[in-house]
């Protein structure tokens, strides 16, 4: 995958936490409940939880593909 920001080719990976991932728009403190406007990208409290994505390392940007892949 091409980097949208420089063109440099992206290395696929992923993104790993130990309970939940999500993508929030204002910082608050970390929380078992995500807020109503909060995306959770992934959740598995046992497990650890995992999403795929894409780092550039020439840019330091990373994309991360949550939900449905289709």
């Amino acid at each position: 995958m091409k980097c949208p920001k420089c063109n440099s080719e992206m290395e696929a990976g992923m993104i790993q936490s130990g309970k939940m991932i999500i993508w929030t728009n204002k910082k608050h403190h970390i929380s078992i409940n995500p807020r109503k406007d909060d995306v959770v990208l992934a959740d598995n409290p046992v497990g650890g939880a995992t999403v795929p994505a894409y780092i550039c390392r020439d840019c330091e940007l990373v994309i991360i593909q949550y939900g449905d892949a289709n």
